[in-house]
């Protein structure tokens, strides 16, 4: 139902340029797209910067982004430091339509184009939505992965209700609270001692919350 990439990619030139089809062909399918860590790097390197234009057969396609704030500015840089404005208007127009959840103490999902001046999709932060839960105390490797995994099933369960809708914010932040929300409580539970399989035990319990 969803193509999650990049946890645990790896930055090889081969394996990149596969992943750059594999997006594409996805996209042409219509089949949702997360992409989180080496992936999100992949959108920062040449020739794959415009790799998310929608294709004809599917302009509608939903792409998701989930960058933590360093990733983000890659993705903004990687945009705002084009050899020609042909290359950058190219590459804006790529990311038409996607869907931006930036990690943080407190996660935005947003319209990825609204960081872009002059975008007609969407110029104002009036799109945002924010997760205000509070999670754990402590950061632990995995737990981009995690909430990766939860924003491709909630979008996953989306499509099912509504398979021609296309507003997939609601998905995100959904996934973002339930995120949070498991991580309060794994490290009510362990503490510092916390990793991330033990907030993976606390995402059904959480969600039958």
């Amino acid at each position: 139902h969803v193509f999650i990439v990049g946890p645990g990619l790896g930055r090889h030139p081969l394996v990149l340029r596969a992943t750059a089809e594999i997006i594409q062909r996805a996209m042409s399918i219509d089949l949702p797209l997360v992409i989180d860590a080496d992936a999100l790097f992949l959108l920062t390197q040449e020739p794959y910067k415009d790799i998310l234009k929608a294709p004809t057969t599917n302009p509608n396609r939903i792409v998701v982004l989930t960058p933590n704030a360093v990733e983000l500015k890659r993705l903004q840089d990687a945009v705002v430091n084009c050899s020609s404005e042909d290359e950058r208007r190219r590459i804006e127009e790529s990311y038409r339509g996607v869907i931006c959840v930036e990690k943080g103490q407190y996660d935005r999902i947003f319209f990825f184009s609204s960081l872009f001046h002059g975008d007609n999709v969407s110029t104002t932060k009036s799109a945002m939505m924010v997760c205000q839960e509070e999670g754990g105390w402590k950061r632990s490797g995995g737990l981009g992965d995690i909430l990766s995994g939860v924003t491709g099933t909630f979008l996953a369960w989306k499509k099912l209700v509504s398979a021609s809708g296309t507003e997939e914010l609601l998905p995100c932040w959904s996934a973002c609270c339930i995120a949070k929300l498991a991580t309060q409580a794994a490290f009510q539970k362990k503490r510092r001692a916390m990793t991330a399989p033990d907030v993976l035990e606390e995402i059904g319990p959480v969600i039958d919350q």
